[in-house]
């Protein structure tokens, strides 16, 4: 068990207040330590120990460890001295794990028999277009909606079986906004805290932390309808987190957010994982999952086209570079002289090559395309490829 790791010590998600022994660590810095107590002698929802060890890389994998009182924000910023720490021998397991994995509604098959896992402290990103299975492969893994056939773990629990202690340890900010209008900020987090059983005091102490976390604080007495809707998306992230869930769920959690509110959105996200926080979402915004995501699948009619690091999906599919022409015979011609390949798209030719500059020259001197743009792949000129552009209802 953790005690393994120098004993009677447990490295844990200073956030999430879950111990992650066994997890590989990475980063640079001090590493938080939980004392003698192992994840399934706490209970869920509860707040850690007032006082944490710290631990300080000594070199050769050695620590030193000191007794410290720590703050929410100490316990927001995970940061880990030696990157090699983790419970020798024992390997990882998912958080989440799905195999052969499927959900039918009469003959409509949403979800066919997809598989794949998601690993302790990663970002995972489902993507597709609308109807792609991806609300309906996060209800299942939310333990709302069985799955008709497949395996399905979260925690190592089965979602068909243990759904409850399952939802104990779930974080979830849902596409929709349903925060309880009869309600203060402050008041909704307080109420869902009862949900989970944690007494009066500790509720308000760790909603007034989580407040100042999404930076609501100066709101905490207004009531639901006086907000906008960027800062109801970030209370919801609050609460979300309310019951210091082992895992986040996030369905569209920056949609209808302006620029601003949703670059807000992602660096509480990133903090979020820094603090080892394990994150599964999805979104219809592809920089977003581009910024975020370790790791993400792109669905269509309910099965998995891919699956990969956004950055190895853009060099596999679309290349480091994509060469956008104006559309005309000769250019599409020359491009098929050379063995170019490319996709036309109305009135504009995309080219995908790893030679960015010698077919961009060869358009320029031989094929008269009018406007020649070079920039770089994207995931969005992946997804695109994958899913196609006809509309999606």
């Amino acid at each position: 068990m953790c005690g393994e790791l120098n004993r009677v010590y447990c490295l844990a998600s200073p956030l999430s207040h879950q111990t992650v022994a066994g997890a590989p660590v990475v980063g640079r810095g001090v590493i938080y330590i939980y004392g003698e107590v192992e994840a399934d002698q706490r209970k869920p929802g509860y707040p850690s120990p007032a006082h944490q060890m710290v631990g300080k890389n000594k070199g050769a994998g050695h620590l030193s460890f000191t007794r410290k009182k720590v703050d929410f924000t100490e316990r927001v910023l995970f940061r880990v001295n030696n990157p090699s720490i983790t419970r020798k021998g024992l390997p990882v397991k998912p958080i989440i794990e799905g195999r052969g994995l499927r959900k039918e509604f009469g003959t409509l098959k949403a979800v066919d028999g997809i598989t794949f896992s998601v690993m302790p402290g990663e970002v995972f990103g489902f993507l597709g277009p609308n109807g792609a299975g991806k609300t309906t492969t996060m209800k299942m893994i939310e333990c709302v909606a069985p799955a008709t056939s497949g395996i399905l773990t979260v925690f190592g629990l089965d979602v068909n079986r243990d759904p409850r202690r399952i939802k104990r340890w779930l974080g979830v900010v849902p596409q929709e906004t349903n925060l309880d209008p009869d309600f203060t900020t402050l008041e909704n987090l307080l109420v869902y805290a009862r949900y989970f059983g944690i007494p009066a005091a500790e509720a308000r102490q760790r909603s007034e932390e989580l407040l100042s976390f999404v930076q609501l604080s100066e709101k905490r007495d207004v009531p639901i309808e006086k907000l906008s809707g960027g800062m109801k998306r970030r209370l919801i992230l609050a609460r979300a987190l309310v019951n210091s869930p082992r895992l986040l769920v996030l369905d569209e959690p920056t949609i209808g957010l302006d620029p601003q509110a949703r670059h807000l959105m992602w660096e509480k996200l990133k903090t979020l994982q820094a603090a080892g926080n394990t994150i599964v979402l999805t979104t219809h915004y592809l920089e977003e999952a581009e910024r975020l995501c370790n790791r993400l699948v792109i669905m269509d009619h309910g099965k998995i086209l891919v699956e990969g690091a956004p950055g190895d999906l853009v060099r596999q599919y679309a290349g480091e570079d994509v060469i956008e022409a104006d559309y005309t015979p000769r250019v599409v011609r020359c491009l098929e002289e050379i063995g170019a390949r490319f996709e036309v798209h109305g009135d504009m030719v995309q080219v995908f090559s790893d030679r960015p500059k010698e077919v961009a020259t060869r358009l320029l001197s031989d094929c008269n395309p009018g406007r020649v743009f070079v920039r770089r792949g994207s995931l969005e000129d992946v997804f695109l490829s994958l899913t196609g552009r006809a509309l999606r209802d």
